[in-house]
């Protein structure tokens, strides 16, 4: 399997992807300015939130900004599982540096890719998203517990 990391640019300048190809496409909400990458294909999954770390309560007081919650990251794990055996992965955000280089270290951390790992990455994106590479590492881990539960009972 192959991984790669893009901007919104690189992934925007592609436009249509195999169905060998698996797309995890990370965009601000619309509600604050994102707009959906104009990408098509069969194996693309959109997932919306803010690049940011921690919750921000803005000047006015009538918004607040949240992090990535983990039901995001449960379904980014759902995605992987339902496309593991796709030979390209694709993730991709808006400057391509933060939010999608975090989601590719936590797939690392469970999967082998032949073309990148978690040092390549940590070395080429070092303002990657913490709280977003943790969220998607503890629904990876939530998800292997309850499979393994399942196989202890039986299931």
């Amino acid at each position: 399997m192959k991984l790669w990391v893009f901007s919104l640019d690189m992934v925007e300048s592609i436009e249509v992807f195999s169905k060998k190809v698996f797309v995890i496409s990370i965009t601000s909400p619309i509600n604050v300015g994102g707009r959906p990458a104009k990408i098509e294909g069969k194996n693309i999954h959109r997932f919306e939130f803010q690049d940011i770390q921690e919750e921000l309560l803005l000047e006015d007081r009538h918004m607040i900004i949240r992090p990535m919650e983990k039901e995001i990251g449960d379904m980014i794990v759902d995605a992987v599982i339902q496309n593991k055996e796709k030979p390209v992965w694709v993730i991709h955000c808006e400057a391509g540096i933060s939010r999608s280089p975090a989601v590719a270290l936590a797939l690392c951390r469970f999967f082998t890719f032949e073309n990148t790992d978690v040092y390549d990455l940590e070395k080429r994106f070092p303002c990657f998203n913490k709280h977003v590479r943790k969220m998607v590492e503890g629904a990876m881990l939530r998800r292997l517990k309850a499979e393994d539960q399942a196989i202890d009972l039986g299931g």
